[in-house]
């Protein structure tokens, strides 16, 4: 499969924003201006706390112009992605569980990621230690 996830690729978000995969736990981290956004230099993600993946592609013409990302719902959080009209896109930017993707060329990547991610969590035990 030609645009599979390799396992530990670190993913450049837009602003200083990364993420990668390891199988087992997603880390998102921030560096540089993105630090002022969400806060926190880095978070790991068990694969087995996410609930969902939320992604939404780039969109306009050619470079997409307006931003899209890539988000990692977990128990208990708030669902900042979806808060208020029009604002999707300004509140990814301070989720500390979503890299902003930095245009239409990254996106495939990004669609591999979510794959991989989405593959480990339909293989993880539930909480009650079955799968």
């Amino acid at each position: 499969m030609e645009n599979a996830y390799v396992l530990g690729t670190e993913l450049k978000g837009d602003a200083g924003q990364y993420v990668s995969f390891d199988g087992r736990i997603v880390t998102v981290s921030q560096r540089g201006v993105a630090r002022f956004f969400a806060g926190r230099s880095e978070k790991r993600i068990p694969v087995s706390q996410i609930t969902s993946v939320d992604l939404k592609p780039p969109t306009g013409p050619l470079t997409g112009v307006l931003p899209g990302w890539i988000r990692f719902t977990t128990a208990g959080s708030p669902d900042t992605a979806r808060a208020g009209f029009g604002n999707r896109g300004y509140n990814a930017r301070r989720d500390e569980n979503a890299v902003i993707i930095p245009g239409k060329r990254a996106l495939p990547q990004f669609l591999a990621l979510r794959d991989a991610i989405e593959e480990a969590i339909a293989g993880s035990p539930n909480e009650y230690g079955s799968t």
